[in-house]
């Protein structure tokens, strides 16, 4: 996303996008149907926290840094909104899709707090 591109760009710590952040911009999108939208910013923040717990498992490391936002169940749930506002044919589908990923997530407490 754009947030995330002038923040990696500049690493001024003022314009970090944090889970607030990103709850906002997604809350908005639910409201106005941009579902598309909406889950291609969740689909950038699971590769990056994926890209974190991936690193962290070779290195043995635990500490998130601030820089990687965990895809909570309220950004999860904004997604979800926004499926149901779009009114596309597809989006039933989509939502069914997403719910059982966050499923998958949970039960192998690669995200457990996406429980749904």
């Amino acid at each position: 996303t754009g947030m995330q591109e002038r923040y990696r760009q500049t690493k001024d710590e003022s314009i970090r996008p944090d889970e607030v952040t990103y709850g906002t911009v997604l809350h908005a999108l639910a409201q106005a149907g941009m579902a598309h939208e909406a889950e291609s910013i969740l689909d950038s923040l699971e590769d990056d926290y994926n890209a974190f717990i991936d690193r962290s498992e070779s290195e043995e490391q635990s500490l998130i840094p601030e820089s990687v936002v965990i895809p909570g169940l309220t950004i999860y749930n904004s997604v979800l909104n926004a499926w149901a506002n779009s009114f596309l044919r597809n989006a039933a589908e989509r939502s069914e899709s997403l719910l059982n990923r966050m499923k998958v997530l949970h039960q192998t407490g690669r995200n457990s707090g996406v429980d749904p």
